[in-house]
């Protein structure tokens, strides 16, 4: 196998560290040391730092765990890792897969406590040699901020980084200047929300957004390299960024600090600066700096205001919406919508109608009072939970099934255990082949959800498993409880408001789905009931359907 990694996607072009550069060496071992190569892992423009930031390093484990590899071969230690906390976990797991490394021009053996007291000293090195270029690189970039240049990174919506001619052998340095295209978008959006098409009517931003698509124009396409970017529809939401942003009054903060810890800002992968656990930035405060305006301060006041009229709704903090999520009868799922112009202004809808996707035609999906669809699902749960005797009699089947599956249920829970194992391992596997062969992230997240489901399945049959393993007199005891959680539900349940609702929702993880699409839809209801005191997992129950 052959490890290629760089960091930037600069460096991937660059005659000595390119990847085609690495599997060219790579392939020159494995030919000169008579290896048969299998597979080749590349991750381009990836960071050192962040193992789950590497999906084919991700894979390469994954593979070694399986027994697809003797050898890795890469062109240095730093191919693997450049942080040593992250350098120690890839090694943890090749080691324990007794998988060798070829690096440097040296295999590494795992068995070799000299060779792994030099791999770990050169990753500590490393990781000094990082830490100490990322101090002299903000540094260089500070300094260059406060006498006015452009310290480095993307720079914000509006405008784009050129480098002018210089004299010979020294290099250009970037400067910001505005980018027509993207200038006339804010000015067109700008002028449809605050002075309107001419018809009298008040845009929303998602009005807005389907006009720039109309008109041909399209997204930044993300905060990569120009190279890099795929240009996308505008939506309401990239709407409201692209005009809430001060920057298009020339304001620009650099150096913004992130979150403590390894925590920072990396869901949205937004580039933060560097903080400590106080929260104070390590390498210096925050440089604001002044670019040309494309708004003048009194038109972008106007742009807010229009914005905040043109605002679906306002909804206040304590309107709770329980079944948001439920799956509709048209695939998407149900979320909450108030409406100022109904007596009764919450609502559930159609995530396609209330937001429609770009490219898809707008749902037909009918709006549904939300307390008219809330009372009808919280009837039928206080129902369930406060059935005494109906509990009491699921609970004996449940200890009868447990008595006769007792003597097996060791066996069959280490097989339960395992699959779950097995699934864990294929989501990983699939979302790393899947970003490999450039497929729709929606795809993915629909491979990724079917495994969930089944993982889910398979944790309510380790639980009552590890019941049934627990013996008879565990399980009698745990009948026993049923009783008083019944008389518990039927007191305190129709008095929950609907905050508490959504929280027993959960608990009993129910899954609620429209049968139709009327305005009072059959509903079918499913869940488990909620934890026993002594058992360690959810209690199964059959399914319960609900119909109106």
């Amino acid at each position: 196998m052959i490890y290629a990694r760089v960091s930037t996607e600069k460096q991937a072009g660059e005659e000595q560290t390119s990847i085609p550069d690495q599997l060219r060496r790579g392939r020159e071992v494995c030919t000169v040391q008579g290896w048969d190569l299998v597979d080749e892992y590349v991750d381009p423009g990836v960071s050192g730092e962040a193992l789950e930031e590497r999906p084919e390093m991700m894979r390469l484990l994954h593979d070694a765990q399986l027994g697809r590899m003797d050898v890795v071969v890469a062109i240095d230690l730093r191919r693997i890792g450049r942080e040593d906390f992250v350098f120690a976990q890839i090694f943890r797991a090749l080691d324990t897969a007794e998988v060798w490394v070829h690096a440097d021009g040296q295999l590494y053996d795992p068995e070799n406590n000299t060779q792994r007291l030099m791999r770990g000293i050169s990753a500590v090195v490393s990781s000094h040699d990082r830490r100490e270029l990322l101090r002299k690189m903000a540094n260089g970039q500070r300094a260059r901020a406060l006498v006015g240049g452009w310290p480095g990174g993307i720079p914000p919506y509006g405008r784009r980084l050129v480098w002018p001619g210089t004299s010979e052998g020294v290099r250009p340095k970037a400067v910001v200047e505005l980018d027509p295209t993207e200038v006339e978008i804010v000015l067109t959006a700008t002028e449809l929300l605050v002075d309107g098409d001419g018809s009298g009517a008040v845009l929303s931003t998602g009005d807005v957004a389907r006009r720039l698509n109309a008109l041909g124009y399209r997204t930044r396409g993300g905060s990569g390299r120009p190279g890099s970017r795929v240009p996308q529809l505008w939506t309401a939401d990239t709407v409201q960024w692209m005009l809430r942003n001060r920057a298009l009054l020339g304001e620009v903060i650099w150096g913004k600090p992130g979150k403590p810890g390894r925590q920072r800002q990396r869901e949205s992968r937004v580039r933060r600066t560097q903080v400590r656990r106080d929260g104070s930035p390590i390498y210096g405060e925050p440089i604001r700096m002044q670019l040309e305006p494309i708004l003048t301060e009194q038109r972008f006041q106007q742009l807010q205001v229009a914005l905040d009229r043109s605002a679906i709704s306002h909804r206040s903090p304590n309107r709770v919406y329980p079944l948001s999520g439920a799956q509709t009868v048209c695939g998407n799922t149900l979320g909450g919508f108030y409406r100022n112009d109904r007596r009764n202004g919450r609502n559930y809808v159609c995530s396609n109608r209330k937001r429609p996707r770009p490219n898809e035609p707008k749902c037909s999906c009918v709006y549904l009072l939300a307390d008219t669809l809330e009372a009808a699902v919280w009837a039928e749960v206080t129902a369930l939970l406060s059935d005494r005797a109906r509990l009491e009699q699921m609970a004996a089947d449940f200890a009868a099934l447990s008595e006769r599956q007792a003597p097996d249920a060791g066996r069959r829970l280490a097989e339960v255990q395992r699959r779950a194992q097995r699934l864990e391992e294929a989501k990983v596997t699939q979302v790393a082949d899947a970003m490999k062969a450039g497929l729709e992230m929606k795809l993915v997240a629909e491979a990724v959800a079917r495994i969930e489901v089944e993982l889910k399945d398979l944790q309510v049959e380790q639980a009552r498993l590890q019941a049934a393993a627990q013996g008879e007199a565990a399980v009698r005891a745990q009948v026993a409880t049923v009783g008083q959680l019944a008389d518990h539900a039927a007191a305190r349940l129709p008095q929950l408001g609907l905050a508490d609702q959504h929280r027993v929702l959960q608990l009993l993880g129910a899954k609620i789905t429209l049968m139709d699409q009327s305005k009072q839809p059959r509903l079918r209801i499913e869940g488990y009931l909620p934890e026993l005191p002594q058992v360690d997992g959810p209690f199964l129950t059959r399914p319960v359907t609900h119909s109106r």
